[in-house]
């Protein structure tokens, strides 16, 4: 019942990193979304950028993204 996987966001413009840990993968699409709701109310993101793991490639966070007005860039 433990963890398994982890997941780092890091906003490159402070190199401030945030980790969390993840039961499923499929976590870290939670995770993601309701840190970027929690860092809106007080700065303006404009890009976010991951690698091209299926946790993030995926219509759930593409239109949560797009609704705020995000650009989604993939490495």
């Amino acid at each position: 019942g433990g963890n398994s996987y982890f997941q780092i966001i890091e906003d490159e413009a402070s190199r401030f990193k945030w980790c969390f840990l993840l039961k499923e993968t499929s976590d870290a699409n939670q995770h993601t979304m309701d840190l970027l709701l929690k860092l809106e109310k007080e700065h303006v993101i404009n890009i976010f950028s991951s690698n091209k793991g299926g946790e993030f490639l995926n219509n759930a966070l593409k239109a949560f993204l797009a609704s705020r007005g995000i650009d989604f860039l993939t490495t």
